[in-house]
């Protein structure tokens, strides 16, 4: 209970101002969420020309151009300003810590750097743009380590620090060619791991050189769908505008994570789902071809174990006998 001129106002009411506000916060980021009228084709891809203001559904496939260039890129198209190449691509500059927005891309190319998206959980491991010897941790040409550096300070220092930090958009390349498909919006850090454990810098060794790279953890927040218009409150600095998604606004205000979590619905994988990755197959076919050839190694190891068996069995059962006789005498 607190003390007012006028009596007792019972302490609850900065509860019902908090809920009546964050109601009427939802409320407008539901006015916001408007489909634009895009041509998605059956198998649920935007075609290249219809990619200039649609919104980003999540698992949505966004086609690239045909021209053999860079301006196939389909980002470039998506979210003007964040450039056409590499995996850091903010709409901003690092470097003056004027960051709007930041998006993530990967292609799942680099086994020696296994970006990895736990579909199930919602967590997401990404590692730096510093992937070869001869520079400092953040010294690179996009700057993306130190702005992995900036962001996981301010996550972890408190609502005014997570206000500065800018949203992630995660992309990932779902075949060949220039297509790339939206996987969720990320907040840095998981509840999941401590603050100490969410970006490390690990060590490297390339051809004798050791060198460090970032390794960070992100979350990929329960938003189904980030809309245009708050990517254009995003692009003129207001991230928390009216249209921004609520659980982005509750992980800037309370730092507490909504994260996608997404159960599978067939337990037993297909076989393709078993195959292993084509990115794989240079580390499984030496094994493989061991065991080919003209004399084909395995029928020779069946073999021998097949022509082993008998001596075995022959053996089991002097032993069993033993045992028999051991058991009669002790009576």
């Amino acid at each position: 209970m607190q003390a007012s001129a006028g009596g007792v106002v019972p302490a609850v009411a900065g509860a019902d101002e908090r809920a009546s506000r964050g109601a009427a916060q939802t409320a407008a980021w539901k006015a916001c969420r408007w489909w634009n009228t895009v041509l998605v084709d059956a198998s649920h891809t935007v075609a290249f020309d219809q990619l200039s203001g649609c919104d980003l559904v999540l698992d949505r496939v966004y086609k690239g151009g045909n021209a053999g260039n860079a301006a196939d890129d389909p980002l470039a198209r998506l979210l003007p300003g964040v450039g056409n190449q590499g995996g850091f691509r903010a709409m901003g500059k690092a470097a003056r810590d004027a960051v709007r927005l930041v998006v993530l891309y990967t292609s799942g190319a680099e086994p020696d750097w296994p970006d990895e998206l736990d579909p199930y959980t919602g967590a997401f491991t990404y590692f730096g743009d510093n992937r070869s010897p001869g520079r400092e941790l953040h010294d690179t040409p996009r700057k993306g380590n130190l702005l992995l550096r900036s962001v996981f300070e301010r996550a972890h220092s408190g609502p005014d620090g997570r206000a500065k930090v800018p949203p992630f958009l995660l992309f990932d390349k779902p075949g060949t060619g220039r297509d790339v498909r939206f996987r969720g919006l990320l907040a840095p850090g998981s509840d999941r791991i401590s603050g100490e454990e969410d970006l490390v810098a690990v060590w490297r060794t390339t051809k004798g050189q050791r060198f460090q790279n970032y390794r960070a953890r992100f979350t990929v927040l329960d938003a189904s769908c980030i809309g245009r218009r708050w990517i254009r409150e995003l692009t003129v600095g207001e991230p928390l505008g009216p249209c921004c998604p609520p659980v982005w606004r509750t992980w800037v205000e309370t730092g507490n994570y909504a994260p996608l979590l997404a159960p599978p619905t067939v337990i037993i994988r297909r076989r393709d789902q078993q195959e292993p990755l084509p990115a794989d197959k240079p580390l499984i076919d030496p094994g493989v071809s061991a065991f080919q050839g003209p004399a084909n190694r395995l029928r020779a190891v069946r073999r021998r174990l097949v022509a082993r068996q008998p001596a075995q069995r022959r053996q089991d059962r002097r032993h069993q006998a033993l045992a028999r006789w051991r058991t009669r005498r002790s009576r």
